[in-house]
């Protein structure tokens, strides 16, 4: 006797095409529910993989913290990929569960790495509020003659004049003051991206975003600093400015991607081409509602080696000033 096929669930029939079409769609859901549980099966491995895997670490390397568990952290994690023979490239669904469920098992040990991963080594700071450290802040001389940011800054904050924004960005770079205040939208919400470039190459970083009514416009501007505030993090929800170098132009989709996953929400997107070289990059601002799901984020971009600069850490969303 002839054997046939087993159907998975059905075989396509000859000569019937809405039948046909019928048994694809079938099959299609099926398979799509099929995926869905065997996803579940597999988180549901990752999170005891993570939390032995984690507990061995810590075990072997004496409970490390900070700089050198991060390191051991990635180095691990790569060799547990390679010994799995898993492709980087199978993003969401492989590297994705595995950074989600190491991060909870990081938060369950209190263990915070996320400062460290936006690259904030060696700022901290003793918890006091970040505008208690301005002292100073550099204006130009139009500022200096309105009332537009004293609500923004200390009181007794030394004022200093600069003749141009670029010389703002230099006082901070320098040490001579501690912040300078830079316009970063036009009054219909497109970016300044001359102004961001300004803060990158200085390494600057906003601390604070604002609208205020300007000569009849309403214009957002930032206070930035020469580091940010690794405090902002512990108390939810912050927003995070990131500059994302694309030199093939095509936005960071793997990025991207993960947002959802990690639910932090996507407030814009802007690209950038650099006039010197020509090269793109993407600038992003991020709301970020939960410490374990950004770190996780982060964790993901950090083991899919994505190159990326913080440019913003604050609390505050821009709103119009009275």
């Amino acid at each position: 006797m002839q054997s046939h096929p087993v159907p998975m669930p059905r075989d396509i029939q000859e000569k019937d095409l809405n039948r046909d079409l019928e048994v694809c769609l079938d099959n299609l859901l099926f398979a799509d529910e099929r995926k869905a549980a065997l996803l579940s099966q597999y988180r549901a491995v990752q999170a005891e993989l993570a939390e032995k895997w984690l507990d061995t670490l810590l075990l072997r390397s004496g409970n490390a913290r900070g700089e050198e568990l991060l390191e051991l952290l990635l180095i691990s994690y790569r060799t547990l990929l390679d010994e799995r023979k898993v492709s980087v490239t199978d993003t969401n669904e492989i590297l994705l569960p595995f950074c989600l469920s190491l991060s909870e098992a990081l938060r369950r040990r209190k263990i915070l790495l996320l400062p460290l991963l936006l690259g904030m080594t060696g700022h901290a700071h003793d918890g006091e509020d970040e505008e208690k450290q301005i002292g100073s802040v550099s204006l130009l001389p139009g500022h200096m003659q309105t009332q537009m940011f004293e609500h923004m800054l200390p009181k007794n904050c030394r004022i200093l004049s600069s003749q141009s924004y670029e010389e703002c960005c230099e006082n901070v770079a320098g040490g001579t003051t501690d912040a300078c205040i830079l316009p970063l939208q036009d009054r219909n919400g497109g970016r300044l991206c001359s102004f961001y470039r300004l803060l990158t190459q200085h390494g600057l970083v906003i601390r604070k975003k604002a609208i205020w009514s300007f000569e009849e416009d309403d214009v957002q501007c930032a206070l930035a600093c020469k580091h940010p505030d690794p405090t902002v993090t512990r108390r939810a929800p912050y927003w995070i400015d990131l500059l994302i170098p694309c030199p093939a132009g095509t936005p960071p989709m793997p990025f991207l991607l993960a947002l959802t996953a990690c639910r932090v929400q996507l407030e814009s997107i802007s690209s950038d081409t650099d006039p010197q070289t020509e090269e793109i990059s993407y600038y992003l601002t991020l709301r970020c509602d939960t410490e374990s799901l950004t770190q996780a984020l982060f964790l993901f971009a950090r083991m899919q080696d994505i190159s990326f600069r913080l440019t913003g850490l604050y609390k505050d969303t821009p709103s119009k000033e009275d």
